[in-house]
């Protein structure tokens, strides 16, 4: 009658309370799947959730249907979600003399599991919001990627977007890529920093924030950035290969793909152990690169000091130190580069004792005393320019009011070049 009047249907939004003990389960079913057919056995891809209260609202003039995302749905108290991720992983194409001939196995999906006090999802803004309490706070597991604890998270499914907006204490572990084909590194090189390479354990205490970007290449697909920012008092560690990094601030940059680190920051009081090169200072960067075939073709770590707050930038590797007030390391090509000026001291290993020379010898030796840096122990380097050491032509440069002590030798000249006897043996030596 309403429609013969002219008048159109108000049409309402369809809204589903469940109250006391809520557990809700979802399982996929084939397609052409009908009601009156025998459902098959998918309880190993089921999703299960389990809270006190739910409730569940679907917009206006939509039936609701699980195929269907509500406008708004909200879990209260004690929930609980556990099931498989059925995300694909990435396809790798790369053809080994592993997997070339090697028939295609089957692989179980990974399984997850999350725990909080509260759920609320934002269809219109498309957000999740997944809250805890400082006694219980969120805690996600995946069988696959790691696990992550936290206050809050707060999700994006269109733009993959993540965020950690409360502070408080938080922790995230990054597990081994056990779909790397072959089990083989998909990133190669002199100190590569790999998040996937061995567990990685993430501790912080501020606002974490992880977003996807995009880059364009014309007439090709897109690179994917994977940009992850951590705030206050962060720590990331690897165990098993002795990498360890703390600052106010780390920012990580990977390709999405790949998961390979690009670019890593820190900022604030950083401290950085890099196998056997350590450093600290007021900011480290770590820039790699790599081809097609995962191989690093780049790694330059950039240690810079402070002005401002009067913060020198330090370097430690094997009992030799060095400050200035900037360095750059290029780990690829052995070469080592100070700005600023420059204090360092070098450990100088003992000599091998020589036979002693015949008489005649030493009576030549009498004139013109023997000039020679073969003493051990400790070398004293000061300069106020340019401090460089190049691995490839084995040569080290010093400019600027140079002063180098050896036990009782003293050097003073304005700019100094020295050969090395010897190359390092191998790329870690860089910057010693």
């Amino acid at each position: 009658e309403a429609a013969k009047e002219g008048e159109m249907p108000i049409l309402l939004s369809r809204r589903f309370e469940f109250l006391n003990g809520v557990s809700m389960t979802r399982f996929p079913l084939p397609a052409g799947t009908k009601a009156t057919d025998e459902l098959p056995d998918t309880s190993a891809q089921a999703t299960k959730m389990s809270c006190r209260n739910l409730c569940l609202q679907w917009p206006a003039g939509v039936m609701p249907r699980p195929s269907v995302m509500p406008e708004y749905a909200e879990a209260l108290g004690d929930v609980r979600m556990q099931g498989v991720d059925t995300t694909p992983a990435p396809a790798d194409k790369t053809v080994t003399a592993q997997t070339q001939f090697a028939p295609a196995s089957p692989v179980a999906p990974p399984s997850f599991r999350a725990s909080c006090e509260r759920v609320y999802f934002d269809g219109i803004g498309d957000l999740i919001f997944m809250v805890g309490t400082p006694a219980a706070p969120v805690v996600v597991k995946h069988d696959q990627k790691g696990e992550s604890s936290a206050q809050q998270f707060c999700y994006q499914r269109k733009t993959q977007t993540l965020t950690m907006p409360s502070d408080g204490p938080k922790q995230m572990v990054i597990r081994p890529d056990a779909m790397a084909p072959g089990g083989e590194k998909k990133t190669e090189g002199p100190e590569s920093i790999n998040l996937g390479a061995g567990e990685t354990i993430i501790s912080w205490s501020g606002i974490l924030s992880r977003e996807i970007r995009r880059l364009p290449r014309p007439g090709q697909a897109d690179r994917v950035k994977e940009i992850l920012t951590l705030h206050d008092n962060v720590l990331i560690e690897q165990p098993a290969s002795g990498m360890k990094m703390s600052a106010a601030r780390i920012q990580v940059v990977r390709d999405n793909n790949t998961g390979a680190v690009e670019y890593l920051e820190t900022l604030g009081a950083a401290d950085a152990s890099l196998g056997e090169l350590k450093a600290k200072a007021e900011s480290i960067s770590v820039d790699m690169g790599y081809d097609a075939k995962g191989v690093m073709t780049k790694n330059i770590i950039t240690v810079t000091g402070s002005r401002t707050i009067e913060r020198k930038a330090l370097l430690f590797m094997q009992g030799s130190g060095v400050r200035a007030d900037k360095f750059v390391i290029d780990r690829m090509h052995n070469t080592f580069l100070s700005y600023g000026g420059a204090v360092a001291k070098v450990n100088v290993p003992e000599p091998e004792k020589k036979e002693p020379k015949p008489e005649t010898a030493q009576a030549a030796g009498g004139l013109v005393k023997s000039f020679s840096f073969e003493a051990g122990g400790d070398l004293f380097l000061q300069c106020d320019g340019e401090f460089s050491q190049d691995s490839r032509t084995q040569t080290v440069v010093v400019k600027e009011n140079v002063l180098i002590r050896l036990g009782t030798l003293q050097l003073l000249a304005d700019e100094v070049h020295l050969t090395l006897a010897e190359a390092p043996a191998t790329g870690r030596d860089a910057g010693a």
